[in-house]
């Protein structure tokens, strides 16, 4: 499944509610919704920030894999922070930004970022535990 948006903030609510609505029919746990709708919000606020035109492309699937379940989540922009992924750092403590992939790396099983095809995707995969 997957939603189109427009590079704007007010779009994030569009986003947290559907993402929330695609993982309560897939019976997963309130737990790990909240932990996806959380990055869902941060990737989707990243690309806001970094695309430079069109729509940003959200991504999302449960499918089933050796041992149970796992959820995809794929954010895509025009935007070209993906190009600096390899060098990231935490922020110094006191700085003002810079958090939020870190904290999107410690909700998710992996987080990749990468340029396809002129666009910046984020994808990450989180292992379904327990069911609803």
């Amino acid at each position: 499944m997957h939603v189109e948006i427009d590079r704007t903030p007010v779009e994030l609510c569009r986003v947290r509610a559907w993402v929330a609505d695609v993982l309560f029919h897939a019976r997963i746990g309130a737990a790990l919704t909240a932990d996806v709708v959380l990055v869902a919000s941060e990737l989707v606020s990243n690309a806001v920030e970094a695309a430079a035109g069109g729509t940003i492309e959200v991504h999302l699937r449960v499918r089933d894999i050796v041992g149970g379940r796992e959820i995809v989540l794929s954010v895509s922009n025009s935007g070209t922070w993906a190009e600096r992924a390899d060098q990231f750092t935490l922020p110094h403590a006191t700085g003002p930004r810079g958090r939020g992939l870190a904290v999107c790396r410690s909700l998710t099983r992996h987080l990749s970022l990468r340029r396809i095809g002129g666009r910046t995707v984020a994808t990450s995969y989180f292992r379904v535990l327990d069911d609803a």
